[in-house]
């Protein structure tokens, strides 16, 4: 599978010309009226995930990619703060203490 390189060159005709915009954030964007532009609301997106869950086709646990002991924690965040991009979900599991 090839991932396509997305640099700054290819990119700027494409914000000043098209008035793209570029968001980079890690919150929930889904607005609470749904509009021609954003027609799911934040609702209809939990219920669509809960009943993907319901049926077997949404499997949360694939995403998990790290569980942890709580006194772990300060280590954990420390390497999340270092480099997150091996860590999907992670857990803080209770059971572990």
């Amino acid at each position: 599978m090839s991932t396509a390189v997305i640099t700054p060159a290819c990119l700027r005709p494409a914000v000043v010309s098209d008035s793209i915009a570029i968001l980079g954030i890690h919150a929930h964007m889904t607005p609470s009226e749904a509009s021609m532009f954003n027609p799911w609301i934040r609702s209809e997106e939990v219920a669509l995930f809960s009943d993907y869950r319901a049926q077997g086709r949404m499997k949360v646990s694939d995403l998990i990619t790290h569980r942890n002991s709580p006194a772990d924690a300060p280590d954990v965040y420390a390497r999340l703060a270092h480099d997150r991009s091996s860590s999907m979900g992670l857990i803080f599991d209770w059971s572990l203490l």
